[in-house]
């Protein structure tokens, strides 16, 4: 049985943002480069279940609390807009 062995430059472990920049780095160097990754999808925490996620909620926050106090007295109209919160964390997935 014949065996292929592969040799990288650099073995990255882990799949976040840290290990596509060193990734891209490698690359721009000419070297081969493997990434390990087990656990979170590709793009690590911050991409999946942190930082993006959580600012798409904090929007979605701030567009309904300044929804309801509009900054200009002729566009005060009492109107509350619908709020699903189920909804917003759907489309945040």
């Amino acid at each position: 049985m014949l065996e292929i062995m592969y040799v990288y430059d650099l073995v990255i472990i882990g799949g976040g943002t840290a290990a596509f920049a060193a990734v891209t780095k490698a690359n721009d160097l000419g070297q081969t480069a493997l990434m390990i990754n087990s656990g979170l999808p590709i793009g690590g925490t911050c991409v999946n279940v942190g930082c993006i996620p959580s600012k798409y909620l904090l929007t979605v926050g701030d567009k309904l609390y300044y929804g309801q106090r509009p900054r200009f007295k002729a566009l005060q109209t009492g109107h509350t807009p619908a709020f699903d919160f189920a909804d917003a964390v759907a489309e945040k997935d």
